[in-house]
C-alpha cells in the first residue's frame, strides 16, 4: 500500500470485520521471493495488477 489516513484504515478494518470486503479478491498476483523482480515490473506497469503479494520461497 502507498499509505492511508488513520481514519481510513480504521474504517477498512471495520468493513473487514463486518465481512463487507474480502481482501483475497484484491490479490491479483502472487510471486515467490525468488521472482520479486517480476512482481515489481508488474506493479510498475500498473496495467494488470491490483495487489501483488510476494511470498517467501
Amino acid at each position: 500500500s502507498y499509505g492511508a489516513a488513520t481514519d481510513d484504515i480504521q474504517a477498512t478494518i471495520e468493513l473487514y470485520k463486518e465481512k463487507k470486503i474480502n481482501f483475497k479478491d484484491m490479490i491479483t498476483h502472487q510471486f515467490p521471493l525468488s521472482k520479486i523482480t517480476e512482481g515489481f515490473k508488474l506493479v510498475e506497469q500498473a496495467k494488470e495488477s491490483i495487489k501483488v503479494v510476494v511470498n517467501p520461497d
